[in-house]
């Protein structure tokens, strides 16, 4: 989902809770950090 908005192809219901960075906006950098959150809980 978040891939998606990041590319203009989708929304978001509650975009504040994609704002892993906690900078505001939602960017390549919450991607970055949520797929690392998810690779360390699979680890």
């Amino acid at each position: 989902m978040m891939q998606k908005y990041l590319i203009r192809g989708g929304t978001l219901t509650d975009w504040q809770q994609g704002d892993l960075y906690e900078d505001g906006v939602i960017d390549a950098k919450d991607l970055v950090l949520m797929r690392r959150m998810l690779s360390e809980q699979r680890a």
